[in-house]
């Protein structure tokens, strides 16, 4: 079975309208399952089992409050700090809540930081992202709005995004636009119980965004692809290499598995947000057996 972009919106459309039960969550993000890794989710503990089943029946499974704190981008950062009191914050600009408010007020809010060298993104999901220093057109903002009103919960049925307070967080960017760099590189640290062993090296992510997969803490080339093209070049190890791997293992102790997001500032390693669900299993490696190995460095962990 092949995913398609129709097939994609149906499963969406249909998940609007779909309460959060555990029977209608597992259906749902199981078709998309299907579609995308041409198999039914395996249970954890089944020989076979992979890092994407795991994230399957994670997404769907019951989260506590201090988890949907650190899932919240706002809250997120204190929990950093607390967690790891050496890692760097994005400077907070501005926060705003956006229940009762109405497009007008809104584009008015984001305009008053229109050219500074800010990003504007929603707290309580991924992916919409807006650079205040680019020229901001009436559609670019539209869209904005409509993505930061939406629930990230509908997407994929992923249980810490249910009913997060919808709020706009503007925090200053850490690209080099002298460099031609919307944003720092990130660093996507896979992690266990304080122990980290696997880093997702993102490289010019709004530009020719590559992706490579090394090995942690040896920094080793794995081989594998993971939705994105790799880099034609191994990318040199970072200087704070050591900081960046002590860090996430810090940050990630409290949890049986998190992604931890770091970037390189240049002048600092900074503190980008937890992922509990990345993709929520739906992104395959290209190798079945890596995914199999990344679900057994958990069960190594103490």
């Amino acid at each position: 079975m092949h995913a398609t972009p129709l097939m994609d919106r149906i499963l969406r459309r249909v998940s609007l309208y779909t309460p959060n039960l555990f029977a209608t969550n597992a259906a749902l993000l199981g078709l998309h399952f299907l579609v995308k890794n041409r198999r039914f989710p395996r249970t954890p503990a089944k020989n076979g089992a992979a890092l994407s089943d795991y994230l399957f029946w994670k997404s769907i499974g019951r989260w506590d409050e201090f988890e949907r704190a650190c899932v919240d981008k706002e809250s997120a950062k204190q929990v950093a700090r607390q967690l790891c009191p050496e890692i760097a914050v994005p400077e907070v600009i501005d926060v705003f809540p956006l229940a009762a408010m109405g497009y007008p007020a809104f584009r008015e809010r984001i305009m008053t930081h229109r050219g500074r060298p800010a990003v504007a993104k929603p707290t309580h999901g991924c992916g919409a992202l807006l650079f205040l220093e680019d020229e901001l057109g009436e559609a670019e903002l539209q869209k904005f709005y409509r993505d930061c009103r939406a629930s990230y919960f509908q997407l994929f049925r992923e249980g810490q995004y249910y009913q997060l307070e919808k709020k706009v967080i503007v925090e200053r960017s850490l690209g080099d636009r002298a460099k031609g760099r919307k944003s720092a590189d990130d660093y996507k640290f896979f992690c266990s119980r304080g122990r980290a062993f696997l880093c997702q090296i993102n490289l010019d992510r709004f530009g020719d965004h590559r992706l490579i997969n090394v090995t942690v803490p040896d920094f080793t080339d794995s081989g594998v692809e993971y939705g994105t093209r790799r880099p034609d070049l191994m990318p040199d190890k970072p200087a704070r290499w050591g900081d960046f791997v002590r860090f996430a293992a810090a940050l990630s102790r409290p949890f049986e598995f998190v992604r931890i997001d770091l970037y390189d500032g240049g002048d600092d390693i900074y503190f980008g947000e937890f992922t509990f669900t990345p993709g929520a299993g739906l992104t395959h490696f290209s190798d079945p057996g890596f995914d199999r190995w990344l679900l057994g460095q958990l069960q190594l962990s103490p």
